[in-house]
């Protein structure tokens, strides 16, 4: 049997990587939002290659049997990475300016930037990077949208 904690350590990537690139993740878990993506076809071509690596990795950590209560981890591993593979369709399919699927710029744009400090000059420079890469969001968006449905 291959030791549980390889198990664990697939779990804490996935974990680690959705807050490093899921701003909801790290303010709720209390963490300072560094950067924002721009969720470009590169994002989630970037998400795909992660999910793979996983994927694979996990592979080899069941390769072996394992507990039960580690296959319960595994299946929602494997279920994670196959959402992350799915990312590139994901993205053609997402319209960003519609109601249901606006949430992450909403989100941004009420939770993210006003949540950060700024009593030091350090701070304002996150914050001026944030502004940035809301920016770039917005951008990136507005080229998902095709060219004859933006007006």
């Amino acid at each position: 049997m291959p030791q549980p904690a390889a198990i664990g350590t697939r779990a804490e990537e996935l974990c680690q990587y959705l807050l490093a690139t899921r701003p909801y993740y790290a303010l709720r878990t209390g963490r300072v939002v560094e950067r924002l993506r721009a969720e470009t076809l590169e994002d989630a071509e970037a998400d795909r290659a992660f999910g793979r690596g996983l994927r694979q990795r996990l592979a080899a950590a069941l390769a072996d049997p394992v507990a039960d209560a580690d296959r319960v981890t595994a299946e929602f591993l494997e279920d994670a990475c196959g959402r992350l593979e799915e990312a590139p369709e994901c993205w053609w399919t997402a319209f960003p300016f519609t109601p249901y699927n606006a949430y992450a710029i909403a989100f941004h744009g009420q939770l993210v930037l006003p949540a950060q400090p700024l009593a030091a000059s350090h701070h304002v420079d996150r914050y001026l990077t944030l502004l940035r890469d809301f920016a770039a969001l917005i951008r990136a968006q507005a080229h998902a949208v095709p060219r004859d449905a933006s007006g």
